[in-house]
């Protein structure tokens, strides 16, 4: 018996003492005697075989890839801390602003948390406080931009020291604070900073309109590392 090949029941030589008596074998038996077997090594295995080598290729590429992501450093790390609301901003002027431009007092106290960091897990709040004296404060001023430098203490006792640039409007009764700015020391160093922060401007309009004071601002929102 050739190996793939079924035999020729009928007529191959071998076989020549099942002839039937017509001398003629079925043309069913010419039908099963030419058809081959399913080779071991056809098509369908050989697809198999290739599908096992490009998964072996990934599974290398994948292992390789986990590799260098374990070796990025921590800061940069997409994500690396976001606080939420009612992350706030408390700030307040003194003596409190008129429309009359001024020299006060502005002291500010910023609270932040709940804090989740996917490189500091330790860390679920956050401060910061300052005093300065602003010359020449007015109600009439309290919306614009600039640039300011902070320093936040973390509850695990770390730091980060931010380099930030500020827009503050007002639009009907709301008072909204976006901050942008980048981390340049301590924890985080590195990373990019984003705020947004909104609160009642109900104070201001009416300071504006020289009907009253505005002795401070409250906003709440979020802050994120990335």
């Amino acid at each position: 018996m050739t190996s793939g090949v079924f035999p020729r029941f009928c007529c191959s030589r071998t076989a020549r003492s099942r002839r039937p008596r017509s001398g003629r074998c079925p043309r069913d038996s010419w039908r099963i005697s030419s058809t081959r077997t399913s080779d071991p090594q056809g098509p369908k295995s050989k697809e198999v075989s290739v599908i096992r080598t490009v998964l072996a290729a990934l599974t290398a590429l994948a292992a390789a890839c986990t590799g260098l992501a374990v070796a990025t450093p921590a800061h940069a790390q997409a994500g690396d801390l976001v606080c939420l609301p009612p992350t706030s901003s408390s700030v307040t002027f003194s003596p409190a602003l008129t429309t009359t431009p001024q020299d006060v007092t502005v002291t500010t106290n910023n609270l932040f948390g709940p804090c989740t960091s996917t490189t500091v897990p330790g860390i679920t709040t956050g401060t910061f406080s300052g005093t300065f004296h602003v010359p020449g404060r007015s109600c009439l001023t309290l919306a614009g931009s600039g640039s300011s430098a902070s320093t936040i203490t973390w509850n695990t006792g770390q730091s980060s020291t931010l380099s930030l640039n500020y827009t503050t409007t007002i639009a009907g009764a709301v008072y909204t604070s976006v901050l942008t700015g980048t981390v340049t020391g301590g924890l985080f160093a590195g990373d990019t900073v984003i705020s947004n922060q909104t609160g009642s401007a109900t104070d201001v309009l009416t300071c504006t309109l020289g009907l009253g004071t505005v002795s401070g601002i409250y906003t709440v929102g979020t802050i994120t590392f990335v």
